[in-house]
């Protein structure tokens, strides 16, 4: 038996709304939020984000790089999370920063 997954490709706008760099961000979030919003309207079952698209056109140095994405896999969870679980949905969303801390084989044993 054969099933039917549809699969939605999500493309933010070429230049974010904003001027500074966490205007530009948030610019991301919302933008990302309304298209995975439609993309579960229409029976999505995957949704795939654009690579790092929670700093999509801001301006990243060595000096506000960890400034920049600090928290953004936490946010990404909290943000986009429940879109997910209004539509069954599986979202792909590329972040660039932050580290998740995962159990090492050793500690998972």
């Amino acid at each position: 038996m054969t099933r039917q997954v549809k699969i939605a490709s999500v493309q933010l706008p070429a230049v974010p709304g904003g001027v500074t760099n966490l205007e530009k961000k948030e610019s991301n979030f919302l933008a990302a939020e309304r298209m995975l919003n439609e993309a579960g309207e229409m029976g999505a079952d995957v949704a795939s984000l654009g690579e790092i698209f929670n700093v999509h056109g801001c301006q990243i140095t060595e000096e506000n790089f960890a400034e920049l994405t600090s928290g953004d896999p936490e946010m990404v969870l909290s943000r986009l999370g429940g879109i997910a679980r209004k539509y069954s949905m599986y979202i792909i969303a590329p972040v660039y920063g932050g580290r998740f801390q995962v159990p090492s084989a050793k500690s998972a044993a």
